[in-house]
């Protein structure tokens, strides 16, 4: 339900109905790696360029995750109050599209616990 490459060419996909990441590495006609993630409707994935995997998994969950792609473990979550329909992050920031709120919202991932901040949309359609 959600596809993500990296700049070394390394596509990882949420897959949805098995709640897994599934890693091709670049050049790999088959599946180079399974992350048994427990995800449940992910709607989006991110990788930064350290190899850190953020995914959606709001839904029935509340959070964003995040996971190495280097050794396949879980690292830590963020709790958000909505899906995350895309998913953008930059230094500590995770940008969140949030559907139903028609808003982008901004989470710390190094503070998990600080409030997010609306960076754009007024919980509103226009």
């Amino acid at each position: 339900s959600a596809m993500f490459i990296n700049r070394d060419d390394t596509i990882v996909v949420a897959h949805s109905s098995n709640g897994q990441l599934l890693i091709w590495l670049n050049g790999s006609a088959n599946v180079s790696a399974i992350i048994h993630a427990n995800l449940s409707s992910p709607q989006s994935v991110f990788v930064t360029d350290d190899d850190v995997i953020f995914v959606d998994n709001a839904c029935p969950h509340s959070r964003i995750e995040r996971w190495s792609l280097t050794n396949h473990s879980f690292l830590s979550s963020i709790p958000v109050d909505q899906r995350c329909r895309d998913l953008f992050v930059d230094g500590d920031d995770v940008h969140c599209s949030q559907e139903y709120y028609h808003q982008v919202v901004k989470y710390s991932w190094r503070n998990p616990s600080t409030s997010p901040v609306v960076v754009v949309g007024m919980n509103c359609a226009e």
